[in-house]
C-alpha cells in the first residue's frame, strides 16, 4: 500500500496549513514557531525585515481606515483613503504569503 490521491491531498492541505500557522505566530509576535518534526528553522535577516514591512502595511492601512472614517465632507477622498487602505492591505497579505513559503 502507498499513499491515495486522497491522502496526499489531506498531508499537503495539512502541511501548507501548517506553514500558514507558523507565519503568523512570527508575525504576530517576532518569534518562529518551529514544530519538532521541522529539522532547520528559518535564520537570517529576511523574516525579520518582511515582518517590519508586514507591521508597516498593517499600520498603514489602519490609519488609511481612519482617515476614510473621518473624512465627512469629501466623497472623493473618502474614497481614495479606502482605496489606499486597500492596497496596504494587500500589500501586506503578499509579505504574508511570502513568509508562509519560507
Amino acid at each position: 500500500g502507498g499513499v491515495s490521491t486522497g491522502e496526499f491531498t489531506s498531508m499537503n492541505f495539512a502541511f501548507n496549513r501548517g506553514r500558514r500557522l507558523c507565519a503568523a505566530y512570527f508575525l504576530i509576535t517576532g518569534e518562529r514557531y518551529t514544530p519538532a518534526s521541522q529539522a532547520v528553522p528559518l535564520s537570517g535577516a529576511a523574516p525579520w525585515q518582511l515582518r517590519s514591512l508586514f507591521l508597516l502595511e498593517q499600520q498603514r492601512a489602519a490609519k488609511l481606515s481612519d482617515y476614510a472614517t473621518g473624512t465627512s465632507g469629501d466623497p472623493c477622498l473618502r474614497e481614495l483613503f479606502r482605496e489606499l487602505e486597500h492596497a496596504a492591505r494587500l500589500r501586506a497579505g503578499r509579505i504574508r504569503a511570502l513568509l508562509e513559503q519560507m
